[in-house]
């Protein structure tokens, strides 16, 4: 099974299908969550290895890592993201891009 953040109050999932997704109302959302709450930009998200890098864009209402409010964070495999109230936990395989991609050092 592909990586994605399952929704742990029945929102749809946000599948992790490419490096960079942008969360929040906004209708040019990558992941849109319909929630008064959530800010237009909230948060976005960035595959680095077997991690997310998740970036709080200036929202309201903030984004949490294990409940621990973040500017930036990584996420890992059963770790729970909190945007604003709507709560998700990263499950499936590696988010790491198709290919193993990662990224290089000189």
């Amino acid at each position: 099974m592909a990586a994605r953040l399952v929704s742990l109050d029945g929102d749809p999932p946000i599948p992790i299908d490419r490096v960079l997704i942008v969360v929040g109302r906004h209708r040019r959302c990558d992941a849109r969550l319909d929630s008064p709450h959530v800010s237009r930009r909230h948060c976005c998200l960035l595959r680095d290895g077997d991690e997310l890098v998740v970036r709080d864009l200036g929202s309201s209402n903030g984004t949490r890592i294990n409940g621990r409010r973040v500017e930036e964070g990584r996420l890992g495999p059963g770790d729970e993201l909190a945007i604003a109230w709507t709560r998700f936990r990263l499950e499936g395989d590696s988010p790491a891009p198709a290919g193993g991609e990662r990224s290089r050092q000189s």
